[in-house]
């Protein structure tokens, strides 16, 4: 019989194999290879990624795993037959916006012992992981070939895990330390933190470097490295598999103010008129500085700021649980909204106009803390992937390891040459897309101090002038660009003015209602 001859077999318990093999829906072959597939994967979750078997995970029902193994017709006969036959448990959770679920094997099979190989367990997380390869690669990469050379760096993509797992135990009691100097309000539980970065450490340990996707919201690219805590990028390196040589030399060129200069590139291009000083701090990079510095207040604070004030807030999960009284979330908001209000009040009172239409237009009333804000930050986010990630990688070299994470790319021991050339590259990208010069700065893990300097008197004194390098091209314009992310109902100056006549930043805490829309 399949069963008796498959791997997946060997890992599921003798119990279960006993009713599935009396089961008359699963005398399809191919059904029953699909859920030995499902219960081995719930089975070895938690050994997957943490070398462990102590507890016993759920997986969710819009899961890639379950798109990767199952048609449409094949996941739900064999997912509601296993639930029938207790084999699997469901779980409700409510995720914004929607309803979905999770599955776990039932407690009392998870931890049955009977017939385990642990000598197999390799060749079966193998083969999970490269049917999950295969599906990443089939759905993502098919229409985007110029995504290719990123997932081919990925595959060789290491982490120096004693060296990682050792740093983050030295850092937790310094974590502890800090978490226990600030307010009681906005204390938080460290080990979720904690937990956090070796979980990181342990998806790039094993190998599960497969789970990339293009959003449809947003376009951005994201991979492995989009969550991956930036202070443990130090220990990541490449493995060149032809050669063997290990690369750990990193450089980042990373765009400044990203988000709040496409803002204002994307209230321009709708007719809304700014104050001209708001882009030009965009431009300077220096957007973030001069708050701090007007507001007496950190820059991490400041990027916070614009983030939850200006664009979007998180979920209610994770804003109460940074701030466990919502009374001083909301003190954060209005004291920043007050600034910008009084500092840039044409540029505030176009936001607050285009956030109220853009409301309108939102299928899903998640935003409830900042109405309008999420459907906004899906639009510039949107701009951005098409210059650091759609139009790019087009045009990157083939013989450089690299990788993306929104507004910047990462390159593996980079010579002088590949950091200008990429450099130059982005700009002109900007230039083309939307006539204007990026702001460019750059990061450094294991480089150096003397390599630094050296990488910096080049990167600034190098000059390069995109517009002449764009000057005869064919390519769209900023104004064609930008016609992607326009709304479809734009309407003239007038009518935007007949919306909002003024606006303060009592306006604007009308936005942050603590009540729930139904």
């Amino acid at each position: 019989m399949f069963y008796e001859n498959t791997n997946f077999a060997a890992i599921v318990p003798d119990s279960i194999m006993a009713i599935l093999k009396n089961d008359i829906t699963f005398k399809n072959p191919k059904l029953l290879e699909n859920a030995l597939l499902f219960i081995t994967h719930l089975k070895l979750q938690n050994h997957i990624y943490k070398d462990t078997e102590e507890q016993n995970p759920a997986i969710g029902y819009h899961s890639d795993l379950l798109r990767a193994i199952f048609s449409s017709d094949y996941y739900i006969k064999s997912v509601e037959r296993l639930i029938q036959l207790g084999i699997i448990e469901k779980s409700g959770f409510y995720s914004p916006g929607n309803r979905s679920y999770q599955f776990k094997l039932a407690d009392k099979y998870f931890f049955e012992r009977s017939i385990i190989y642990p000598y197999k367990y390799k060749g079966v997380i193998k083969k999970i992981i490269n049917i999950k390869q295969k599906f990443y690669k089939n759905r993502y990469l098919k229409l985007k070939p110029y995504l290719h050379q990123q997932y081919d760096n990925l595959q060789c993509l290491f982490i120096d895990k004693e060296e990682a797992d050792k740093w983050i135990t030295e850092q937790e009691p310094i974590w502890v330390e800090e978490n226990d100097k600030k307010p009681k309000n906005q204390q938080k539980n460290i080990m979720v933190k904690v937990n956090y970065y070796l979980d990181s450490v342990n998806k790039i340990h094993h190998g599960f470097l497969h789970n990339l996707s293009v959003s449809l919201s947003n376009s951005r690219f994201n991979t492995v490295l989009t969550s991956f805590p930036k202070a443990l990028r130090k220990f990541l390196y490449i493995q060149d598999i032809c050669s063997g040589m290990v690369l750990n030399k990193k450089i980042e060129i990373d765009g400044s103010n990203t988000q709040p200069l496409m803002l204002c590139l994307y209230l321009e291009s709708n007719k809304y008129e700014i104050e001209p000083e708001v882009k030009q701090l965009c431009l300077s990079g220096l957007l973030y500085d001069t708050i701090a510095h007007d507001m007496n207040e950190t820059r991490e604070w400041v990027k916070q700021r614009i983030m939850d004030t200006l664009l979007f807030t998180k979920s209610n999960g994770a804003y109460t649980l940074k701030f466990k009284d919502g009374n001083d979330k909301i003190q954060e908001i209005r004291k920043f909204a007050k600034y910008c209000s009084t500092a840039y009040p044409k540029f505030f009172k176009a936001l607050i106009t285009e956030k109220q239409r853009l409301e309108l237009l939102e299928n899903h009333p998640v935003n409830w803390i900042n109405p309008g804000g999420s459907e906004l930050a899906k639009r510039i986010q949107k701009m951005e992937s098409e210059i650091w990630i759609h139009t790019l990688l087009k045009e990157m070299p083939e013989n450089m390891f690299y990788a993306t994470i929104h507004d910047s790319i990462m390159i593996f021991d980079p010579s002088i040459e590949d950091v200008i050339k990429t450099r130059n590259k982005i700009l002109e990208v900007g230039y083309r897309l939307h006539g204007i010069r990026l702001p460019l700065k750059l990061e450094f893990h294991n480089i150096e101090e003397q390599e630094k300097k050296l990488y910096l008197y080049e990167f600034n004194s190098n000059t390069y002038h995109p517009e002449i390098v764009n000057e005869n091209s064919e390519n769209n314009s900023h104004t064609q660009c930008l016609k992607t992310f326009k709304i479809n109902d734009t309407v003239s100056q007038d009518e935007r003015e007949h919306t909002i006549t003024t606006v303060s930043s009592e306006t604007f805490e009308k936005l942050f209602k603590t009540k729930r829309k139904s």
